[in-house]
């Protein structure tokens, strides 16, 4: 039986989603782009990536990244109820709260990652708060391989099984 492709959705192509290391060196990781080429490609997992920014100017980027991915200009493009295994969300502060939430009403997602912060004031932190509770594993980013909760985040990707 063949295995399903691990369904990944990354909001936000811009510096930290793609853009910091597209004329890296190969071994230079510094977007969630190259994290999760590299570690699909190391760990032999075969993956299906959605990107998503308003930014047209991405897209050749990221079909060069992705060449069997699909790229969408909104989050509203996507199918409503699409289920994604993780979803990667690094789009500009002043918007980050409003499609962490827009992503949270339309789709089902099982892991989440938030660029830090996930909110630019307390009002938009307590209103991600109030969304439904779900069965989503929530992490807000740090790129700080020694902290806990990236080494949890590793841990839940790690055990993802696509059979």
């Amino acid at each position: 039986m063949e295995e399903s492709p691990m369904q990944i959705l990354l909001v936000g192509l811009g510096k930290v989603g793609m853009a910091y290391d597209l004329n890296a060196p190969a071994n230079q990781i510094l977007t969630h782009a190259r994290a999760i080429k590299s570690w699909s490609k190391n760990s032999n997992i075969a993956v299906n990536v959605v990107g998503v920014d308003i930014d047209k100017e991405t897209k050749d980027a990221f079909y060069g990244i992705f060449e069997s991915g699909e790229w969408f200009s909104s989050i509203k493009s996507l199918e409503a109820k699409r289920s994604f295994d993780l979803a990667v969300i690094a789009t500009p502060i002043s918007s980050i709260a409003q499609d962490t939430s827009e992503l949270c009403s339309r789709l089902e997602v099982n892991k989440f990652v938030v660029e830090k912060p996930a909110a630019s004031n307390m009002m938009e932190l307590q209103k991600l708060q109030a969304l439904p509770n779900s069965d989503t594993n929530f992490i807000v980013g740090f790129p700080r391989p020694s902290l806990a909760s990236s080494i949890q985040l590793k841990k839940l990707i790690e055990t993802f099984d696509n059979s």
